[in-house]
This record gives structure tokens, sequence and C-alpha cells, in this order.
């Protein structure tokens, strides 16, 4: 005996009729971003993704690699269609290597073409490959920032002077024509900093003429030192853990403390426990007082005393000629007090010339 129900579509379905909503695509497709719109949580990339001979444009969020509410990371990807249009262009069956938007490998969400991810960025055909076949390192480049790592863990990052024209460029409509490759301001280019294969770390501007201004840590457990260097001006620190020292050469010199317009409260003060020495052709010392001494005797003090001792030596004259001064009795004071003087002045020293005694190379190469 029969249930008298009609076996309907409503009952039974027809798994062809719902086929076509069923269908899922998880395949990994490559594409190319034409344009950026604004989206309720952001920009959202729209992107040509080629489907079977077919160009299908699938709105796209970037993916990167933090995620969190404190921990994150953001970065704008280039589309090849600044101007936002809604007739589709007729380049967009065009090479890729003829239009300037970053390729881009993309997934469906939950295998629906309506919402998709962008994974990352492949190789755009108008950028040839620059790392050597079998080089294990590192390179990237973002608005002309160049960022090297090569396989003997030197790193480099260069800044290369990315020209403004470069935006204005890649904004115009693709002509057929390849990508044109980057243009870079020699007058800005060319500064870096980074760590050379020994550890040491260098910052420089790398400037060719007249020479590289820079900054060098040489790392060394035997004589490391830290130089900096502009022009023929250079400093010197460090250079052996027994004995460190501090170094200056420079065509000229200027050290000035002071309070400013008063000129009352700025200080100097410089000690040496062993030995000082000063060389010129010419020196000059100005002050409205100047004290010169030991802890026992005080030159200009002993100088007042000796002139002043000098006066009251007694001459002893007899009917021929004066005796010398020395034969006086109270030429004893003047001997005191001459003493004193001799004190202050052990043998005369040469000051030391400046020598650099680290590695002031300044070379950390690239893959690029």
């Amino acid at each position: 005996m029969g249930d008298y129900i009609i076996r309907d579509s409503s009952v039974i379905q027809n798994p062809y009729a719902f086929g076509a909503h069923a269908i899922k695509d998880t395949s990994v497709r490559i594409g190319i971003i034409r344009e950026v719109r604004d989206g309720v949580d952001g920009p959202v990339y729209m992107v040509e993704v080629l489907v079977d001979g077919k160009m299908l444009i699938v709105g796209c969020t970037l993916m990167t690699r933090f995620g969190g509410a404190h921990n994150f990371e953001e970065y704008q990807a280039r589309p090849w269609a600044p101007i936002t249009t809604k007739i589709p262009s007729p380049t967009i069956a065009a090479e890729y290597k003829s239009r300037a938007g970053d390729t881009v490998v993309v997934a469906y969400l939950n295998g629906r073409s309506k919402e998709g991810v962008i994974l990352g960025g492949i190789r755009h055909p108008s950028r040839k490959t620059k790392l050597k076949k079998g080089s294990i390192g590192y390179l990237s480049e973002f608005n002309g920032l160049e960022t090297s790592i090569k396989e003997d863990g030197s790193y480099r990052v260069t800044f290369k002077g990315y020209s403004i024209s470069n935006k204005a460029t890649l904004a115009l409509p693709p002509t057929g024509t390849q990508v044109v490759p980057p243009v870079y301001n020699p007058l800005f280019g060319g500064s870096y900093f980074g760590f050379d294969s020994k550890g040491s770390y260098i910052v420089s501007d790398g400037a060719k003429v007249p020479g590289p201004q820079f900054l060098k840590i040489n790392k060394n457990p035997l004589n490391g030192s830290i130089i900096i260097k502009s022009g023929t001006a250079v400093i010197q620190l460090g250079g052996s853990p027994l004995l460190p020292s501090l170094g200056i050469s420079a065509v000229k010199g200027v050290m000035e403390f002071t309070d400013g317009k008063a000129k009352l409260l700025g200080t100097l003060s410089m000690k040496s426990d062993l030995s000082m020495a000063l060389e010129s052709k010419f020196l000059s010392v100005k002050a409205n007082s100047i004290a010169i001494g030991s802890q026992s005797f005080e030159l200009m003090q002993g100088l007042v005393k000796l002139i002043t001792a000098l006066g009251t030596v007694v001459v002893t004259s007899p009917v021929g000629s004066c005796l010398p001064l020395a034969a006086s009795p109270t030429w004893a004071q003047v001997l005191q007090f001459q003493a004193g003087v001799i004190s202050l002045l052990p043998s005369l020293k040469s000051a030391e010339s400046f020598a650099l005694k680290g590695d002031d190379g300044t070379t950390i190469d690239t893959l690029g």
C-alpha cells in the first residue's frame, strides 16, 4: 500500500539542478591587482583572476604575518588601474608584464569566488630575478629601500633614492609595453646600514666623492673599536681592552663649554693620571688668572715670592768688584724657591700623533 506522496523535487532533490550551487572552487589561482576599493574593515583589492580562459574579478583581503590586536603588520599592494572605473578596460586581457599591478596568488574563502584572500605575491613578469643560481640568500625592495641578507650572514639595508617620478609612471594606463624599471636619485641614494660577515655594525652615507661618512662598531675581542669618520675628521674610541684609548684627528677643532649669553657657568675639566703633553708651533693661553703647579708648589706664586726674595738679597762689596748674588748669606731663600720651580720641570716630551688602530673598511656586499 502506498503513502500517497508524490516523489517530486520538493521531496527528492535533483542533484543536477543544485550542482552549480554545490560546486566549490578550492584551487589556488594567480592574478593581478586591478584596483583598490574602500571596505568596511579596510581596503578591498579587486584582483583579476584568469579561470578557464575567462577573466574573473574577485574582491580580496590581504594576508599578513600577524593578526593580533597588538601584534600586527600592514602594507599596501599596488593596483594597475588606480582610477576606478566600472567599464572593463580594453587592456584587461593584456600581458601582466605591461601592467604595474602586483601579481599575486589568491585562494577563495569557503570555495566561493565572491571573496578571496591574497596569500602573497609572485615575481612580476617585467622584472628579472636578481639572485644568482644556487645562492641561498634574501633580497627585497620596497619603495627603493633594499634589504639584502647573504649566505655568510651579512645584512644590509640600502636607501636607493626612490624618485617621486616613479609614482606617476606606474599610474599611467598600460600601453602594451613592458613596465619600466624604477628610477633612483643618485644625489640622495647610497646610504646604508647593516652588519658585515664578521659582525661589525656599519652606518654610512655611501658617498663616493670625497668619501663616505660613516660610523663603524668593530666587533673584535682583542682590538674592538668605534670609528666615526666625516671627510678627513676621524674619532676612534677603544682599540684595546687593556689600554682603551680615545683618538681624534681633524684639520680644525673647536670645543666650547658655555651656558649661553651669560657665559658664567660653562666649565671644562681634564685629568690625566700619569702625564699630559701639549705640542704646537704656537701656543696661546688667555685667562683672567692662571695657576700652574703641584700639590706642594704653585708656579705663579713661587715666581712672585722669588722676585720678592731677590729684592732682599744683600750684596757684600769689599773694595774690589762685587761678589755674585749667590754669595750672599740670604741667597738660600732664592735657592729654596728655585727648587720648587725645578720640581715642575721634567724632561720635555713630544705629543703623540693620531694613528687609526681599528678596521675602517665599510664594505657590506649585497645580493642586488
